[in-house]
């Protein structure tokens, strides 16, 4: 796991030359997997209540339900994902889907933006990584900036918050500041005396 480090990300979603720009917003701004960003429909996008629907994956060519119960959810979206969206709305408004290719295609899977990905990646002179990062790059980040472990289990999608513990506690900033309450000196003294 190599996530990317802010500076990284603006450098990356301010490139001129970067035709992902708008999808890669999104998933720096989500931590949806590749292929639920690329499954995304309009009518999966509430910019009135500021939410993603989640419902669906795009692998092999084929547009599927997601492999776990916990991976069908509604994400908040955040504002800088819709910045990315509205601009993206611009592209693809009238279209069913999202993201599509140049060409005005669906993608069929992730491995088709691998190619220009890394040729990114190469152009701004960044350590090669899968774009799956994106993913790992939002737990990480929100993680080690202290919000709130749940939500964040919550928009990746985990089943519980351990499965989400166990891949990034070293990003959890703790501040070790003693008991933060007295409730069971005050509650149970009693037993103290006994």
């Amino acid at each position: 796991m190599k996530p990317f480090t802010l500076q990284e990300i603006d450098l990356i979603l301010t490139y001129k030359e970067n035709p992902y720009k708008n999808f890669l917003g999104v998933a720096f701004f989500t931590g949806a997997r590749t292929g639920e960003i690329l499954a995304l429909e309009w009518k999966d996008i509430d910019f009135e209540n500021k939410t993603i629907t989640i419902n669906k994956t795009r692998t092999l060519g084929m547009t599927k339900t997601p492999k776990t119960k916990s991976s069908i959810r509604v994400i908040d979206m955040l504002p800088q994902c819709e910045f990315f969206l509205r601009e993206q709305r611009k592209i693809t408004g009238l279209s069913q889907y999202v993201f599509l290719r140049a060409s005005g295609k669906i993608f069929s899977h992730s491995g088709d933006l691998a190619k220009g990905w890394h040729k990114l990646l190469k152009s701004l002179n960044l350590e090669k990584r899968s774009i799956y990062q994106t993913r790992h790059t939002f737990a990480s980040n929100m993680l080690s900036n202290k919000e709130e472990p749940l939500w964040v289990s919550q928009m990746l999608g985990h089943k519980n918050l351990n499965i989400t513990l166990e891949k990034y506690t070293k990003y959890l900033k703790v501040e070790k500041t003693g008991r933060k309450t007295t409730f069971l000196d005050d509650e149970y003294f009693s037993f103290a005396q006994n």
